[in-house]
């Protein structure tokens, strides 16, 4: 009986501590990868970020594919924009190359992010940053676009970016921030490099029919400032119909519940490994004691 209670004790302490250490590593180390497609075609390669799949939280990190000016000398390489802590206004960067067999055979391959190596933006407005929302480069003017939210309002911090060697993150200079029209609240921020333009999606609501669509639209990257200062809406590039599931939860998500979603299946993880841990616990203790009686009864 003693025997028994002692291991079943054992075995609790040691469960909830695993589960103790584990919850402190997943909250700050994030698991996160990004799905690249790379295909060769008669003249050149075209490479595109195609999912980011995501174990836990990763809704401060944002990559993108960083261009050389001649997309046709070199493979680009995957910038990430991200805060290393959550809970603080910072945001840092970092990039990976995309090395060989990656840059020279076609398919689809996934890469995990680095977060524990990184390079410091410039400027005091990094060091400030409420939630991080999007990223965007600018290949031929090595610019890049780093939009995020702070309250009511939403900006825009443009860095240029100056590359060095192949090891070594970019340098960055700071050069302004801009305050974006309300228009574009909530968006969705991507480029395709390959037309020069900028996507982004968003949901549109007819007041009148109450019929919302997601829409993707295109801004060409030489008017991209214009466009956000003045409020001017982008070329209609694709319509869907707002009415899938699919789409209300990517809704939610973007109205920043996405941390209350994932808390909510984690939860439900741990209670299911809470109670086969309990009922795995409960059987050893009762062959425990039964073999401790058996024991007293021959004795």
């Amino acid at each position: 009986m003693t025997t028994a209670s002692c291991i079943f004790g054992r075995l609790v302490l040691l469960f909830m501590l695993t589960v103790s250490v584990a919850s402190r590593y997943s909250r700050t180390n994030p698991v996160c990868t990004v799905m690249v497609h790379s295909e060769a075609t008669d003249e050149t390669r075209r490479y595109e970020i195609v999912d980011s799949k995501r174990s836990y939280d990763c809704s401060d990190r944002f990559s993108i594919l960083q261009f050389p000016v001649d997309m046709h000398s070199a493979p680009p390489r995957l910038l990430t924009v991200f805060k290393p802590n959550s809970s603080i206004g910072l945001i840092v960067y970092n990039t990976v190359p995309l090395a060989a067999p990656y840059a020279e055979e076609s398919g689809f391959f996934s890469l995990m992010l680095n977060s524990h190596r990184f390079t410091f933006f410039n400027g005091d407005g990094a060091r400030s940053i409420n939630i991080l929302t999007g990223v965007v480069y600018d290949r031929i003017n090595t610019l890049l676009y780093v939009f995020h939210n702070d309250g009511p309002h939403d900006y825009v911090d443009v860095y240029m970016l100056e590359s060095q060697d192949a090891l070594r993150d970019p340098l960055n200079t700071f050069l302004f921030r801009l305050k974006v029209d309300s228009i574009f609240y909530g968006v969705q921020w991507s480029f395709d490099a390959y037309t020069y333009k900028v996507l982004y999606h968003k949901l549109d609501v007819d007041m009148e029919t109450d019929r919302t669509t997601s829409n993707v639209y295109s801004i060409p990257f030489n008017s991209l400032l214009r466009q956000l200062k003045q409020g001017t809406p982008g070329q209609l590039e694709s319509e869907f119909e707002y009415s899938s599931s699919r789409a209300v939860i990517h809704k939610v998500k973007n109205n920043g519940n996405d941390d209350l979603l994932s808390s909510a299946v984690g939860i439900s993880v741990l209670v299911f490994v809470v109670l086969v841990v309990s009922v795995v616990s409960i059987k050893l203790y009762r062959i425990f004691k039964h073999k401790s009686v058996t024991v007293e009864a021959n004795v």
